[in-house]
């Protein structure tokens, strides 16, 4: 019998205040709520890792209008402060993190016109002066960090889809790399993805092909790689119509490399997946998985810690397709909330254990503005009686009195807090829970949002907005 799991994803549109160093977020669950940005700050591209190893996940971005690279810390709440911009060469674009030099520290490679750049990590949250590398191409792009000649140092491979051009810096072990080695390719490179897919112990890449008009394109391509960097036969793998995303993974657990594509047929999106034989060949798929039109990217991730990964498309909406103990997929469960998404990063960033999620949201060339998606699926409050001027997500509520329902059914002790959206508690308050139930006393309130947190058996839960009308 197959499970079929339950998702749920916390929206936070990161609250960004000038001036104030730890900023609280606004919390909407399974909506969309109106953001704050900082001026100046336009992220287009974004990557996550400790980049000052105080345990919490931090974020790194490319600001397009502003050509500089930023570095946001994370609070290990869900919640960031302000951007520490560096400069960068013109036009940032693609960001990746890795460990270039094996001390430790999260670094970054960026792609700029014309070149791409290394800035080391100091261990701190703060970068290095930038390292540059040319590869002869207008653009590299994307980045993407993997071993290619089997020595542990990481790599760095890019695309040119001008020029039919894959290109390879090869990683030396102290944060420098070689110049750049180009592999040519039949068709015009667009997302990359790397994984061994015929079984010979080097890494290889899947890309698809950008040669309008894309509706025609029913087909993608797997160069093999030599295992020194460089790149020998290539095969095309018939596709459904405009394959635009491939992601490789052994899907079914048989040893065998597999391709997820997002493909887009007559404005429908579907997923599909196209299962490995092992020596660089695939199957057409027997089902293509309905999903979202507009798309910036897919991840292979496992949101609910099931051990079975689950699929993540994310464009103008977020989108998760629940991996199946058979290697299948359950329907899509969509997160409410319309997005131009430009780029998105995974990784657990309130430290509950459960991956989360940011996404650069678009609005136009100079006001891109970040938006945090909270797994909310170990809040430890799961639902709200409907009482009428208080709003507390996700459910709506009434009036001043609050009846929150605790997990199991639990008895015992509990303090309340409520703070405003920089942490500062306004009101702290001990009751009862019985039989799983405790009843929240709010005082007249400023019209506004407020953050509610809950000391329950030892455990704190945050991340609860109230918003007084």
């Amino acid at each position: 019998m197959i499970r079929k799991k339950k998702f749920c994803l916390l929206f936070i549109p990161v609250i960004l205040l000038p001036g104030i160093k730890n900023v609280l977020s606004q919390s909407i669950c399974l909506g969309f709520f109106n953001e704050s940005s900082i001026s100046n700050f336009s992220p287009e591209h974004i990557t996550s890792a400790d980049f000052n190893n105080d345990g919490n996940v931090d974020l790194a971005t490319t600001n397009y209008t502003s050509n500089t690279v930023s570095i946001l810390l994370g609070n290990g709440d869900g919640t960031f402060g302000l951007p520490v911009n560096y400069v960068s060469g013109l036009n940032p674009s693609n960001i990746v993190t890795s460990d270039f030099n094996a001390d430790g520290n999260a670094d970054l490679s960026v792609s700029v016109e014309g070149a791409m750049l290394v800035y080391l990590g100091n261990g701190n949250g703060t970068l290095a002066d930038s390292m540059k590398y040319y590869d002869g191409s207008l653009n590299p792009w994307p980045l993407t960090v993997v071993d290619f000649n089997n020595d542990s140092i990481p790599d760095i491979l890019s695309s040119d889809y001008d020029f039919y051009h894959l290109w390879t810096w090869l990683g030396n072990g102290d944060g420098s790399f070689s110049q750049a080695i180009g592999s040519w390719t039949n068709e015009s490179p667009c997302w990359l993805s790397v994984a061994d897919f015929n079984n010979d112990g080097f890494n290889d890449v899947v890309y698809t092909h950008n040669l309008p008009p894309w509706e025609t394109i029913h087909s993608f391509s797997v160069i093999f790689g030599n295992g020194s960097g460089t790149f020998g036969n290539e095969v095309k793998v018939d596709s459904i119509p405009w394959p635009y995303y491939g992601l490789g993974g052994d899907v079914n657990n048989d040893n065998k490399m597999d391709v997820i594509v997002y493909s887009r047929i007559n404005n429908n999106g579907y997923i599909s997946i196209y299962y490995g034989n092992g020596d660089g060949t695939f199957n057409l798929p027997s089902t293509n998985y309905p999903s979202q039109s507009d798309v910036c990217g897919i991840k292979w991730v496992d949101m609910n810690n099931d051990s079975m990964p689950d699929i993540v498309v994310v464009g103008t909406q977020v989108s998760v397709l629940p991996g199946m103990s058979d290697g299948t997929f359950d329907s899509s469960v969509f997160a409410n909330g319309i997005f131009d998404t430009r780029s998105f990063t995974i990784n657990d960033f309130n430290n509950d254990g459960f991956p989360d999620m940011v996404i650069t949201n678009y609005y136009n060339f100079d006001s891109t503005k970040l938006v945090v998606l909270l797994n909310c699926g170990t809040t430890g409050i799961e639902s709200y009686s409907d009482e009428s001027s208080v709003l507390i997500y996700p459910i709506l509520l009434m009036g001043n009195d609050i009846t929150v329902n605790m997990n199991d059914g639990q008895n015992g002790s509990v303090t309340y807090m409520v703070a405003d959206l920089l942490g500062e508690n306004l009101i702290t308050q001990s009751t009862s829970v019985a039989n799983g139930v405790m009843k929240i006393d709010l005082p007249d309130l400023v019209k506004g949002f407020y953050i509610l947190k809950v000391n329950f058996c030892g455990q704190l839960y945050t991340s609860k907005i109230l918003k007084v009308r």
